[in-house]
């Protein structure tokens, strides 16, 4: 795991000076080695975060033996071992014990292939001396950032992070008022575009190749809708069991391959469990460490069950309590709105981050469950609402709708009923894909565009927010209701929210994250399960994930409730974010009506609205503006 940047100028030579300012904005992602390397036109940087053979002779820039072929690479490759082994058997010589070279040789024995032969998270760069070409690769689940920026059209730049590109004066840092206004709205961006009209993000299974010349050619490599497409067919739920047990028990196995310290971030929940039971049987009870995280707050606390799981399992537990008033808000939003990103888990992820670094470099985590075998309650509304849409026209559902919102009691309790209730019924007047998107919006469009000064507002539309979703839906449009909607959730949430928060919590604590839930191997199986493996006809949820682990947890797992990942936005808007709050109304820079901007504040100060999330969603874009 580590942080990489580059630029290839198509006019000249690079300068050590802007690359090195290019190294620095990446500086948190690698605090054991770092380096700038140049060729004439071209220019790779790296900061080491070393998990994987500890020695100087891994650190990059890495060059192969003929000195042809030069990589930047982030993330790790699980099965580095085995593909070592097949590519020594070709002739191979290695220099390293590290899965780095692997990458390097694996690309000079495959070629573009080498894609489909890793099982791991990766980001990477590999410059050909010979041709005077960039090949850069993202992992088909993006788990591993990377940006990109034309500078102009006199160069390329990339990073894995935005700082790291905006230390190159070529790039364009002017805001893109488009996606700002969809990150309001979604809480973060999605697709390629980001909120500098000069930074651009390389999609998730995506390669791409740059000239010397500045000819740029993009292709994905792999398409997940064919393993929706792809339906296995098995003889009984025990069948299905014992393949995903298997899965689980492998991912789980090759990510404890480390040369540092490492444990799990576990919960009450049932995906992390499931690591955790795949983590005991591969390394041991003795030998595995655990980390959770309390709240003073009931409802949000589940540490108790983490703890009863740890005790069973026979783990070293490690409980760490969050504290509001000792949190360092300031820090954990500007991490948030370096590129801005609303998921209100960050701020545990982080603190969780924070605390467990302090024991080990590398945990692995349950990440990926609820995408993969639909776990979120939005799966089940899409189920409600095909049931109860036929019962009324949809200008009476609009009319229901309309009255709820106005009459439903503000409830600052997580997802409260009156919450859910209004979700739901904001939906119930829209086609299937369009109520599915809407499910996760905080508040109405029209809500959002009456807080919008009216030269923002310009141009701003659902449908302009939609866009970025309804080709993923068009072409899954053949798939069944809840595979559709999965496949969205993939191709959006789950990558632009879920894994950039898992991501930057981590790295900005210089911790290494990894997902056995989203082995390669686990995404395909899961996508081709038949739906009632996943959601059942009684609408259980993670059906597979249930049947699998119930004779490997403890049986209180499945019957406690969970309570998810999340801190109380809602109530601390009237305190430890009151005066972010306060910041963000103050310095609208444009974006808002600051008067309707501070009554939409007082609504929710005064409990006449639930505007918790909405005003979490300005902070951050806040803290974005002022920074960039």
């Amino acid at each position: 795991m580590c942080g990489i940047a580059g630029w290839l100028n198509f006019s000249g030579n690079t300068d050590l000076g802007i690359l090195k300012s290019m190294n620095s904005g990446i500086a948190h992602r690698g605090p054991d080695a770092d380096d700038v390397w140049q060729d004439g036109p071209i220019g790779l940087c790296h900061r080491r975060l070393a998990i994987i053979d500890l020695s100087p002779t891994n650190d990059q820039p890495l060059h192969d033996m003929s000195g042809r072929y030069t990589i930047v690479f982030n993330g790790e490759i699980y099965n580095y071992i085995e593909l070592r082994a097949e590519l020594e058997a070709k002739g191979a010589i290695f220099k390293t014990q590290g899965d780095t070279e692997v990458v390097l040789e694996s690309y000079k024995q495959w070629g573009y292939e080498c894609l489909n032969r890793f099982i791991g998270m990766f980001a990477f760069a590999i410059w050909d001396r010979a041709e005077k070409t960039l090949f850069l690769a993202r992992d088909p689940i993006g788990k591993k950032p990377m940006f990109y920026s034309m500078l102009g059209g006199n160069g390329f730049a990339f990073a894995s992070e935005p700082s790291g590109l905006l230390g190159n004066p070529e790039a364009d840092r002017s805001r893109n008022e488009s996606s700002m206004r969809k990150f309001l709205v979604l809480g973060y961006t999605t697709g390629t575009e980001t909120v500098w009209r000069g930074i651009s993000r390389l999609l998730p299974a995506h390669a791409m190749v740059v000239t010397a010349g500045g000819s740029v050619k993009t292709w994905c490599y792999k398409d997940l809708i064919k393993s929706y497409e792809n339906k296995r067919r098995f003889t009984s739920i025990e069948e299905a069991s014992y393949e995903f047990n298997k899965i689980l028990d492998d991912a789980t196995k090759i990510r404890c391959r480390s040369d540092v310290p490492y444990g799990l971030f576990l919960s009450g929940g049932l995906d992390s469990n499931s690591v955790l039971a795949s983590m005991v049987k591969a390394i041991g009870a003795g030998q595995t460490k655990t980390f959770s995280i309390g709240f003073q707050e009931a409802e949000y606390d589940e540490s108790s069950l983490a703890a009863r799981s740890a005790k069973h399992f026979g783990t070293h537990h490690t409980t760490f309590r969050l504290d509001p008033a000792a949190l360092d808000l300031d820090k954990i939003l500007s991490k948030m709105g370096q590129e801005p990103l609303a998921d209100v888990s960050f701020i545990p992820t982080y603190m969780l981050s924070q605390e467990t670094r302090k024991h080990v470099k590398m945990v692995l985590t349950g990440d990926g469950g609820d995408e993969l075998f639909a776990g979120y309650p939005t799966y089940v509304a899409n189920r409600m609402r095909r049931g109860a849409n036929w019962a009324l026209p949809d200008a009476a559902w609009k009319k229901i709708y309309t009255i709820a919102d106005e009459n439903l009691p503000a409830g600052q309790k997580r997802m409260s009923l009156s919450f859910k209730l209004r979700q739901f019924l904001r939906g119930m007047s829209l086609d299937e894909d369009r109520a599915h998107f809407s499910w996760r919006l905080t508040m109405a469009d029209t809500a959002w565009q009456n807080l919008f000064s009216p030269e923002f507002a310009e141009g701003f539309s659902w449908e302009e927010v939609y866009a970025d979703f309804a080709p993923h839906f068009e072409k899954a449009k053949h798939l069944s209701s809840l595979d559709r909607a999965l496949y969205v959730d993939t191709k959006t949430w789950l990558v632009d929210s879920v894994m950039v928060k898992a991501d930057r919590a981590t790295m900005a604590n210089s911790l290494e994250a990894r997902a056995p839930l989203l082995d390669i191997r686990m995404v395909d199986f899961a996508a081709s399960l038949p739906d009632h493996l996943k959601l059942d006809f009684m609408n259980v949820k993670k059906k597979m994930i249930r049947a699998a682990q119930k004779d490997r947890l403890p049986e209180f797992l499945f019957t406690e409730k969970k309570r998810g990942f999340s801190v109380p936005v809602s109530r601390w808007m009237g305190g430890s974010l009151a005066g972010f709050a306060r910041d963000a109304i103050a310095n609208s820079g444009g974006v808002f009506d600051s008067a309707k901007l501070e009554n939409f504040y007082q609504d929710h100060i005064n409990g006449r609205r639930e505007n918790g999330l909405a005003l979490f969603h300005t902070i951050i874009l806040s803290k974005w503006m002022s920074g960039s």
